[in-house]
């Protein structure tokens, strides 16, 4: 259904799942469309709304009000969509033949929901003096007129959230978009989301993410757009030990609004001890969260694992990763080798290298775990634990949470 949608509009989807999530909809209403549309400040949807002068940020803050609330939904939980969104997505795909465009973009998506006249959405639109005759001479109009522009090299100035901005005029942020970014409209279109790192959990872990997304989109021959902020290792241990989660989830928020700031799109905790607040931190985070735990459950199934032995820190070694893997059972080392196992990763991680001592510990738990408890592959349940078995330095077949992790970053930022 989706294969003619373009960068922007598959972005658009993501961030409205990403709302409805975020407000708790047991459905994917046509409201959490409009916020999706506008979270993506599309400059042809920005000059949209200021050749027909509309405030994004007043319609927002109403899309938010209008749909129902409840308790908010980790983004690893499936919402179907709504009779409403899914009229809405095919009606866009009608404007979008009806206007001989091959692609589905943000533009078509408000035109689909302005079309389907019943819907909730349409009617908000409407009262915000925006309809399906006025909406497509514009969308047209805007088309043409940005595609005519001259190419430009974006500065970062133009990353402006409407959503977070409230009422910021919607003309000054149509403007600025447009000249920063849409002056060269197909560009724009094929840019990757923009990636917000919260890194220094610990330095190697961040060192990792950093260069493995270096290398993939540059086989992607895809410019990277990429902001780093830093958390502090000893402050996450702690927090960890003492099970914190408010405390951590706090730090995260307010890295966050750092880099949604910055022009970020989605965030990423580069750790998987980090992940031990995941669920807490997607219900508050201002930006999507791309979870690790999903990802490595369906990787675990996807190899028919069924018996998979796990390193890390000991929360993740005792919890078998915050028991968010169902694919397999996971084991973790005897109470004898465990502490010296969390002791190793711990030093480790904060150090950023791996001694030869602390690389014996690892080896002998994996040796258990194979001999002893008969695991049919090792999940390594910490980033730094590739300053020990990166580059295949193992013959026991890994399950590597944070290269998995990554691949679903790249995935997800340039699909």
């Amino acid at each position: 259904m989706f294969e003619r949608y373009n960068q922007p509009a598959r972005r658009v989807l993501f961030a409205t799942r990403y709302e409805a999530g975020r407000l708790g909809g047991s459905l994917i209403e046509s409201e959490h469309l409009v916020l999706g549309i506008l979270t993506v400040r599309d400059a042809i949807v920005l000059a949209l709304c200021d050749d027909l002068k509309v405030d994004p940020g007043a319609l927002c803050e109403e899309a938010t009000r209008s749909v129902p609330r409840g308790e908010p939904i980790p983004t690893a939980v499936e919402i179907p969509f709504s009779a409403d969104i899914k009229r809405a997505l095919i009606c866009a795909a009608s404007e979008a033949d009806q206007l001989e465009h091959q692609q589905i973009d943000p533009g078509h998506l408000l035109l689909g929901i302005l079309r389907d006249h019943g819907s909730a959405a349409s009617t908000l639109l409407r009262q915000h003096g925006m309809t399906l005759r006025s909406g497509r001479a514009a969308f047209v109009s805007c088309r043409q007129r940005l595609e005519a522009q001259p190419p430009t090299s974006p500065t970062g100035s133009g990353h402006t959230n409407v959503v977070a901005a409230g009422r910021e005029s919607a003309g000054d942020g149509a403007r600025t978009h447009a000249s920063t970014h849409s002056s060269a409209v197909e560009q724009r279109r094929m840019a990757p989301l923009h990636i917000g790192l919260i890194g220094g959990i610990g330095p190697a872990a961040t060192d990792f993410y950093y260069r493995r997304l270096i290398a993939a989109f540059a086989r992607r021959k895809t410019p990277l757009e990429l902001t780093i902020v830093h958390a502090d290792t000893p402050t996450l241990l702690a927090n960890l030990v003492a099970d914190d989660k408010d405390a951590q989830v706090a730090i995260y928020t307010r890295l966050t609004a750092r880099l949604q700031a910055a022009g970020a799109e989605c965030v990423v905790v580069t750790s998987v001890a980090g992940h031990f607040c995941i669920s807490e931190f997607e219900a508050v985070s201002p930006l999507p969260v791309i979870n690790l735990l999903p990802v490595v459950d369906a990787a675990i199934r996807s190899r028919g694992r069924k018996r998979v032995g796990v390193l890390g820190t000991r929360v993740v070694m005792e919890s078998r990763l915050y028991g968010q893997v169902s694919a397999a059972q996971l084991i973790p080392p005897p109470a004898t080798m465990l502490e010296a196992v969390h002791d190793a990763y711990v030093s480790m991680a904060a150090a950023g290298q791996v001694t030869t001592a602390q690389r014996a510990v690892f080896d002998g738990a994996v040796r258990h775990l194979v001999d002893e408890s008969g695991v049919d592959a090792i999940l390594l349940g910490g980033t730094d634990l590739a300053l020990v078995y990166g580059d295949g330095q193992s013959t026991v077949p890994l399950v590597d949470a944070a290269g998995l992790h990554v691949e679903a970053i790249v995935a997800r930022a340039c699909p």
